[in-house]
């Protein structure tokens, strides 16, 4: 349930409402969430921080800046005009810089805080170029709450989950699930500059409870390195900009994340959400300043996916976007994403293996059903495993479509509901189990805010994924933590016996010694490109590593070959398939592999061999028709045909009693059939009686071409007929070709199937018949066309209604030994 419709939040109206909801959830036994808001993103607080106690609001810090030129003696620069006063600026302090070469800072600084008289800083300084800032935190006044202090997030408690549990508490753990948080972020929603980016004048996050740990950390120089946060100061700023990303971070989890999560849990319910992942910003400010300890608190692992982040066919090149940063870099998106929280779900024993999408949402209706089994099959062969489809409003239209039932308008409210059925199904096979990764990948936050010469993690998952090699992520935290044996690294159920360790300049001192530790107990850590010897906070200190055999330096753009070549994968394909993707699975003793197409052109055509699979039967399931087949495999090769947005499921190990034998077929004869058809078209509203369209085609075309109906969205019928001799013992299969974009077929007033998404093709072996045959086939397209909505702008529409051409296909059963 989310409250953003809602006018009475935490009122009589919005308790009575809930109420409601909920009894009748008891009645038809199903579970209930709400997020934890009255405005996305969470944070708002119901308005509580904004008209009640704006003093608990954010603040950050930021700078300005004088440069003068020493030597100075009796000096003075003027302090007055620096302040923003209309933004609230209070002064924090005044250090002045030695500056070096290209806009650095040697690390020489003096504190002239208490130099300020009547508006003036007195100044004396030696010879050089001095940089002096001022540097002022400034209130946010954005009404929302400060995830980093306590008592900003007491409101939250006050305000929010109290006031549920006081009303709502008798269905605490039983039929209420839980509360879900939506991207709360800790400063602003826009991106905030990465601290290696050195923005001058830039915001960052700055609190009492910031200001106490600095001390901490730094004792008296906490306020004479604070520059180094906006500039590079030499032999400071690695080790300063990670104890405050430390700081930042480590508050969000310990104060948010962590509470919330131990209220919730302590009162019987689960907390789930996510943050901010775009444009880089799950290692930054703008989300909880770091992955995985702002979701550490919660009970599932989460992202979400909107906004065209993720475009079926754009894997390799960046796609235009509604967001922001109008870009989205597909080695994040595309190869990157899911795997935070796939990962996070496998190394944290808590998350239960629970990882969690948010996903359709505001793609616009240009989207349709086609596009989200894309979508699903992309996030599932990640190992998502959880969903929260997006967004179920009641009103038609609504800004962020497409809203799946429409209040009636979406002619694809049918075959959605098979999406979601497929997305229960698979997601209960790749449950409660234990995922099998050849390897970890290092996560890069604290290489980043350490600065230097440094590689995302999304360079080698992109390589690794392509070279089917799979892969969990693991955060520095879980690093130290992680156990080892048997030359492996251990976290959750996890094993690895590699780790990569991706370029960096620096890493923290513990790290090092993890990876250390690790490659001491056999472990294989490799770097990519270049070894870290500079722990960022030790300055000035190299750090050597023991062991010779289980530490490797590997170009990266050699990665792959090397872990092949130590035997760290699980699977091979005999041709290249760059957009085969594969999961692998362990439930029970039996092995699944999930294998998908991510292409959208392209079949593909390879035989792939499974670690542990030396012949013999196997299972094989196809999760969009829900049919599962034994078969059997004499050599180790087995031969895999998977068509654009096509997926199966390969089960090794003990298999069902009762499963049908898997026959494979040879197509023999190809026999295309044109029958001239009686189309209608009908809008969802006026469905099957009353035709908007009505006319007879001897050829299939787009209905939606400029000379056609070009502002279309609904059901298409083709009612027509064709004749078929020769008919032969074998099977036989009706291809529809081309369509846009749902197909549900009869033939001789038999419903042979519905497709939402390539391959067309309806076995219709014992329907199909000498002489005349009926066919009747629907279409459903997308309302892109007709709604022409803002979020439809991004995304290309493709032709509307049967487009074919039609084909029989007849073949025969070849050796299932084979």
């Amino acid at each position: 349930a989310e409250s953003r419709p809602h006018d009475e939040f935490v009122g009589d109206g919005w308790w009575e409402d809930m109420t409601l909801l909920l009894e009748e959830a008891k009645r038809l036994d199903m579970e209930m969430w709400i997020l934890d808001d009255k405005y996305f993103p969470t944070g708002f607080c119901n308005g509580v921080i904004r008209d009640r106690r704006p003093d608990l609001g954010k603040k950050a810090v930021t700078e300005k800046h004088v440069d003068v030129c020493g030597p100075v003696t009796d000096g003075a620069v003027i302090y007055e005009g620096w302040a923003e006063e209309d933004k609230g600026d209070e002064l924090l302090g005044i250090v002045a810089c030695r500056c070096g070469e290209n806009q650095t800072l040697t690390g020489e600084c003096l504190d002239f805080t208490d130099r300020l008289h009547d508006g003036l800083v007195s100044v004396d300084l030696p010879d050089g170029i001095w940089r002096i800032f001022f540097i002022f935190v400034r209130p946010k006044r954005d009404g929302r709450v400060d995830f980093t202090n306590p008592e900003s997030v007491d409101m939250m408690f006050e305000e929010i989950y109290e006031p549920h549990y006081e009303h709502l508490g008798k269905y605490f753990g039983n039929t209420f699930r839980g509360f879900f948080s939506d991207e709360p972020f800790i400063l602003d929603r826009s991106a905030v500059p990465r601290l290696d980016e050195c923005k001058p004048h830039a915001e960052y996050p700055w609190n009492k409870y910031i200001l106490a740990e600095m001390k901490e950390k730094y004792g008296g120089d906490w306020l004479r390195h604070m520059p180094s946060l906006w500039f590079t100061v030499k032999g400071v700023s690695p080790a300063y900009r990670v104890a405050y990303m430390d700081t930042v971070s480590g508050l969000y989890k310990k104060h948010f994340s962590g509470r919330v999560g131990d209220w919730c849990r302590a009162h019987g319910v689960e907390y789930i959400g996510h943050v901010l992942e775009d444009y880089d910003q799950h290692s930054n400010m703008n989300s909880g300043g770091h992955y995985f300890r702002a979701l550490d608190g919660q009970d599932m692992a989460g992202i979400d996916v909107v906004l065209h982040q993720i475009v079926p066919g754009m894997q390799y090149h960046p796609n235009s976007c509604n967001c922001w940063y109008d870009v989205a870099d597909p080695d994040l998106f595309n190869f990157s994403l899911g795997k935070m929280a796939s990962s996070h779900a496998h190394i944290q024993k808590a998350k239960k293996g629970r990882a969690l999408c948010e996903i359709y949402g505001a793609y616009g209706w240009a989207e349709g059903v086609k596009m989200m089994k894309w979508l699903s099959d992309h996030m599932l062969v990640r190992g998502i495993n959880n969903f929260v489809p997006h967004a179920f409003s009641a009103k038609f239209p609504d800004e962020v479509p497409p809203q799946f039932t429409g209040a009636g308008h979406n002619p694809q409210e049918k075959p959605f509901r098979r999406i979601i059925e497929y997305l229960d199904r698979v997601s209960t096979i790749f449950s409660d189990g234990v995922h099998h990764a050849s390897c970890a990948v290092l996560y890069h936050a604290e290489a980043e805010w350490a600065g230097g010469d440094y590689m995302p993690f999304y360079v080698p998952a992109r390589l690794l994924t392509e070279d089917h090699i799979d892969f969990d992520l693991v955060s520095c935290d879980y690093l130290e933590e992680a156990g080892l044996d048997g030359g492996c690294l251990t976290l959750g159920d996890e094993k690895y016996p590699c780790i990569i360790v991706p370029r960096s300049k620096y890493l923290p001192k513990a790290a090092l010694t993890a990876l250390n530790n690790a490659a001491n107990a056999g472990v294989d850590v490799v770097f990519l490109d270049k070894l870290t010897h500079r722990a960022c906070d030790e300055a000035g200190v190299r750090f050597d590593f023991d062991s010779k055999t289980h530490v490797h330096v590997v170009p990266s753009e050699y990665l792959t070959f090397w872990m092949r070549g130590h035997n760290y994968f699980d699977l091979t394909s005999s041709a290249e398939a760059k957009d085969l993707r594969f999961y692998h699975y362990e439930k029970n003793g039996t092995h699944a592999y999930m294998l998908t197409n991510e292409g959208i052109v392209d079949t593909i055509l390879t035989s792939l061999t499974f670690d542990g699979f030396d012949g013999g039967d196997f299972g094989v399931w196809f999760p969009m028709e829900n049919e599962a087949y034994r078969a059997h495999n004499n050599g180790r090769a087995i031969k895999v045909r998977l068509e654009p947005y096509e997926s199966v499921v390969v089960f090794f190990g003990d298999l069902p009693e009762g499963l049908p034998e898997f026959s494979l077929f040879e197509t023999k004869e190809r026999t295309t059939v044109a029958p001239e058809f009686d189309v209608a078209l009908f809008t969802a509203e006026n469905y099957p009686e009353k035709p908007s369209e009505t006319l007879h085609m001897t050829e299939l075309k787009n209905v939606t071409a400029p000379d056609m109906f070009p502002r279309f969205g609904g059901f298409i019928t083709y009612e027509g007929s064709f004749d078929f001799d020769e008919l032969k013992d074998g099977r036989y299969v009706i291809d529809l070709g081309r369509v846009g974009e749902t197909a549900e077929v009869w033939l001789n007033g038999t419903n042979v199937g519905e497709k939402i998404a390539p391959p067309y093709r309806f076995d219709v072996t014992g329907v199909l018949k000498n002489g005349r045959n009926d066919i009747k086939v629907v279409v459903t397209n997308h309302l892109g066309y007709e709604q022409r909505d803002l979020c439809s702008k991004y995304l290309l529409m493709e032709a509307s209604g049967l487009l074919g051409p039609i084909e029989i296909k007849y073949s025969e059963k070849i050796n299932e030994k084979n």
